[in-house]
């Protein structure tokens, strides 16, 4: 049995995830549930229409790396890969590699054209990674081939986007990866980093992970009366809008565990189960 998640955040007043469920929030389901997505703002890029459907989507193949799902993407001609990631909002590509090799994600060659930020130290995952900002055109790429072994027309674009090379990493007790961001509303912490998905015109995005698919749309996906939980802001204190909701009961093993303060779960594509703060691990029934 799968279930629906889907985000929408089109308006401050509209900012939901909707649940097949009727509001009961089960965070590791997020997962293994069949569709997901989640709404924002027009700008300058353009999506592809998928053949036979409203010109208001496009539909893109996910791959399978280790336990996550990743997607290809070109930024000036230079080819990649990355894990789709709910939980953050960069749009990243590796440059640590060795002259001449690719790794696992591919590799960024050259300087690139200057973004005028300065380096940031980041965390994703369990990393703490060194970023150099810059601009270059990106397009998502069709991988693996369709059907007919053909590429059709990239169903993203955007020109001259800002992006980050990871130059190095400080720390690390996660996998080490490259995130394909999928948070778009930043926070003042940001300061001027763009994020991948402000710079689209997508709206709203819904992953099949039974079909290994993305659904990208420039309209909400969400009916104005269907039932949906509201999402958190956490912002200031989070860096950029989490599609996070409250948990109103948790089970473990069948046993409910004592929330003594608000508790909220994120829903994060980035991650292959449910992850709980030190805090809410030790409480007792």
């Amino acid at each position: 049995t799968y279930s629906l998640y889907l985000i929408s955040q089109s308006s401050p007043s509209s900012k939901r995830l909707l649940s097949s469920r009727h509001g009961v929030l089960q965070a590791a389901a997020a997962l293994m549930g069949s569709l997901y997505g989640f709404d924002a703002c027009p700008s300058h890029a353009t999506v592809t229409p998928v053949p036979s459907t409203s010109s208001l989507y496009a539909e893109v193949p996910l791959g399978l790396c280790g336990g996550a799902y990743c997607i290809t993407y070109s930024i000036d001609g230079q080819r990649f890969r990355a894990v789709v990631d709910t939980g953050s909002p960069f749009l990243s590509v590796d440059g640590t590699c060795d002259v001449g090799q690719q790794g696992r994600w591919g590799c960024y060659y050259g300087d690139g054209a200057a973004a005028r930020l300065a380096d940031s130290e980041l965390s994703f995952a369990g990393q703490e990674v060194l970023v150099q900002w810059r601009r270059g055109d990106f397009e998502l790429t069709l991988e693996p081939l369709s059907a007919d072994g053909v590429h059709g027309p990239p169903p993203l674009r955007v020109p001259d986007a800002t992006f980050g090379i990871v130059r190095g990493e400080r720390s690390s007790f996660g996998s080490s990866a490259i995130f394909f961001g999928l948070v778009k509303a930043r926070g003042p912490r940001l300061g001027r980093l763009r994020t991948l998905l402000e710079q689209t015109d997508v709206q709203s995005v819904r992953f099949d992970f039974p079909k290994r698919t993305m659904l990208l749309a420039k309209a909400p996906l969400i009916d104005p009366q269907a039932d949906a939980l509201p999402i958190v802001d956490l912002r200031p204190r989070a860096p950029d809008l989490k599609y996070a909701c409250r948990v109103k009961r948790l089970l473990v093993n069948g046993r409910e565990v004592r929330l003594d303060s608000p508790t909220v779960a994120i829903i994060d594509t980035g991650t292959t189960g449910l992850t709980l703060s030190q805090q809410l691990y030790d409480s007792r029934p």
